[in-house]
């Protein structure tokens, strides 16, 4: 008998729809109104609160459900828009390299985790972890520290929307290859496949839309951490009860799940 499907992921790309439809709604409805500035400047509240709830999720799932895919991809991010709120509310003027930082080491990281397994040792997922923790800051660090760096970046930003553009191109071809990587990762990946098609879903369009700017780019990293906090919860829950019946690392059935069958 085999074991139970947890299926590619289409609830968590079906909420990356809702999510991206509600981000494009209240753009369309802000872009050019005056009052809003009002609720805009309360968009770091349900960011910040996206973060904390996907760091917890990962933290809660990590002992109990180990995958590495999952634990890189929610640190990475966490880490993404937290930098991203910071540098928003402190370092106003330095908002466009980050947000082609920003976008671009999200993108890598779903490159990463698309190819990487997701069932190894704790100590290599702790060790990867670590490194992930060290290298996020670290980019941004070294993006937004050297200013001829950061000028570069600011005006990458200005091309971002125009399609012939380099870092359109870059960022395009990306997308495109997490996204046929999720799309072809297969029915077992627990809803990891629709959450990396969803994630790509919800940045992309930050530079598809020519009339893009700031504001947009502020509503998207505010509904994606609250988007994968969602994805990764639903995973958690529905690894959970597949693993009450099946263990990914030594590929068998447990003695409850043997004793069903037998009866």
């Amino acid at each position: 008998m085999e074991r139970r499907k947890p299926g590619w992921g289409v609830i968590p790309f079906l909420l990356a729809l809702v999510a991206v439809t509600s981000v494009l709604l209240l753009w369309y409805r802000a872009a050019g109104a005056e009052p809003a500035a009002r609720w805009v400047s309360w968009l770091p509240l349900p960011a910040l609160l996206g973060v904390l709830l996907l760091g917890y999720f990962n933290q809660l799932s990590f002992p109990r459900v180990p995958n590495l895919k999952v634990v890189l991809f929610g640190n990475g991010i966490s880490l993404v828009v937290a930098i991203f709120l910071l540098v928003r509310e402190w370092w106003a003027e330095a908002m466009p390299s980050v947000v082609v930082l920003a976008c671009g080491t999200v993108l890598l990281l779903l490159m990463v985790v698309s190819i990487v397994p997701e069932v190894t040792r704790h100590r290599t997922i702790r060790w990867l972890r670590g490194i992930t923790l060290v290298t996020v800051p670290l980019v941004f660090v070294v993006g937004l520290g050297m200013p001829s760096l950061r000028f570069f970046l600011a005006d990458q930003f200005s091309q971002l929307t125009e399609p012939g553009s380099v870092i359109f191109l870059l960022f395009s071809t990306a997308a495109m290859a997490v996204f046929a990587l999720a799309l072809f990762s297969g029915v077992e990946t627990g809803g990891i496949g629709g959450m990396h098609a969803g994630t790509v879903l919800v940045l992309a369009p930050g530079w598809v839309l020519p009339s893009a700017d700031l504001l947009l780019h502020s509503l998207v990293h505010t509904a994606l951490p609250l988007y994968l906090a969602i994805a990764t919860g639903l995973y958690w829950f529905r690894r959970l009860d597949n693993r009450g019946y099946y263990d990914p690392e030594l590929r068998i059935y447990n003695r409850g799940r043997c004793n069903q069958i037998l009866r």
